[in-house]
């Protein structure tokens, strides 16, 4: 009933172990907790492999409305997603694609044909509509959000905030990937933020009138090979962000440094470190480094030590590049 707050309970669907099953043709109103749980439920020894969860319904159902804790070729397709009379106080993400543990990996998950519905006035809501994230030492492998629209609010002329959607897509940590044809109307926080991701590409996307006061409506952080292309902002009050000069990757927060070692002091609640920044060039007070492993552990990684400062040298003469011995002379080379 809509008057009833939902509860932790349990997950209304929960798919384990699933192999080449489907959910189809459901409707979920006001149901506890979690909707439809796939990869789950314990932290581990449940993996998922070859699902399709289809022509689903949910009508202010708790939080986690979908979500993906452990498994691959996963696709949520044609969701309708209203929290319009939504109850529950707190922060939570509607989609939420999380592997939870070191041994969690996620590869290959769609979501595709989806509408959030959040134009809730219930003070105390924080609402992510898309959350896809790696936590620790967990891998996200080949995401795909495509052709979503998240509505937080009618948008009005006066570009007045009012509504909970505290975001609409979230990415971090994933590795390759896809977010395209998704349309966001009204966020409070960033329309679209990605962070820790490597070869993402991002297109075709449209937010409007995202007046964000902790963030942008579009916000890249530390992300290494990743594309953007047509993009849309319109009526937003701080529109696009991307942290000045970064080339492959971006070390952010308060770092200790000792030998070749760097470790993160202040990760701010979710590790930076992922394994995929192996190989990444990282600059370390204005000196260039590449990453040799990563602890996601300790929030740590190895570098190179570097070979010192490149000087320009200049051949003297002509006879210095000599094509009949194939030798080059450079005195005092260094």
């Amino acid at each position: 009933h809509p008057s009833q707050i939902h509860n932790g309970a349990s997950s209304t669907i929960i798919l384990g172990n699933a192999r080449n099953s489907s959910v189809r043709n459901v409707v979920l109103d006001g149901t506890h907790a979690y909707g439809i749980t796939v990869g789950g439920y314990s932290t581990k020894g449940n993996y998922a492999d070859g699902v399709e969860v289809t022509n689903i319904k949910i009508l202010n159902t708790g939080t986690q409305l979908l979500n993906v804790i452990n498994g691959k070729n996963i696709t949520f397709r044609d969701i309708q997603i209203d929290l319009r009379n939504h109850n529950s106080v707190g922060s939570f993400a509607a989609i939420d694609i999380e592997p939870n543990t070191t041994d969690n990996k996620v590869e290959n998950i769609t979501v595709e044909n989806v509408v959030i519905d959040a134009r809730t006035t219930v003070p105390g809501i924080y609402i992510t509509g898309v959350a896809m994230q790696a936590a620790g030492a967990a891998q996200l492998v080949n995401p795909v959000v495509r052709n979503v629209r998240v509505l937080g609010r009618d948008v009005s002329t006066d570009g007045s905030s009012g509504g909970f959607l505290y975001s609409a897509v979230i990415v971090y940590g994933a590795v390759g990937g896809v977010v395209e044809k998704v349309y966001v109307q009204g966020a409070v926080g960033q329309a679209f933020f990605v962070q820790a991701s490597r070869n993402l590409k991002l297109r075709n996307l449209e937010a409007i009138q995202c007046n964000s006061s902790s963030g942008f409506a579009v916000e890249i952080q530390s992300c290494a090979e990743c594309e953007i292309e047509s993009m849309s902002l319109k009526k937003s009050s701080t529109p696009f962000r991307q942290y000045t000069n970064i080339k492959e990757s971006e070390v952010e927060y308060t770092v200790t440094a000792s030998g070749s070692k760097v470790t993160e002091t202040n990760p701010g609640g979710y590790p930076r470190f992922y394994n995929h920044f192996t190989g990444l060039k990282v600059l370390l007070n204005n000196t260039q480094y590449t990453v040799n492993t990563v602890n996601n552990v300790t929030f740590s990684i190895t570098t190179t030590v570097p070979v010192g400062t490149l000087a320009v040298k200049t051949f003297a003469s002509t006879t210095d590049v000599d094509t009949r011995s194939d030798s080059l002379t450079i005195s005092s080379h260094g």
